[in-house]
């Protein structure tokens, strides 16, 4: 069994100057959004690990940052300690993949 975890993006809209409203759509597998994916105990990395540590280590541990595919939003600290219990493969660090 394999899961996918993303950074919590919202998708945005912006007003152009005709009144027209331009939404910009998130696409989860974008490596910019998709952290990665746990397939039996690995995490395949889509970025790199020591940035996706730093980022976590920016918030505090309560805060919802990360969100599975089945849209079960994670914790900080639910997320590292998850990232701790698993291998880490970083043969995908920046490729799209699901």
């Amino acid at each position: 069994m394999s899961t996918n975890y993303y950074w919590i993006v919202m998708d945005s809209s912006i007003k152009l100057a005709t009144g027209e409203t331009f939404i910009i759509e998130v696409d989860d597998l974008d490596p910019k959004i998709h952290i990665g994916k746990r397939v039996n105990n690995e995490f395949v990395f889509a970025q790199n690990p020591e940035y996706v540590f730093e980022i976590l280590n920016r918030f505090e541990r309560k805060d919802k940052l990360v969100v599975d595919e089945y849209r079960r939003k994670l914790t900080v600290t639910e997320f590292k300690e998850l990232l701790n219990e698993l291998e880490h493969n970083t043969e995908y660090v920046n490729s799209w993949f699901c």
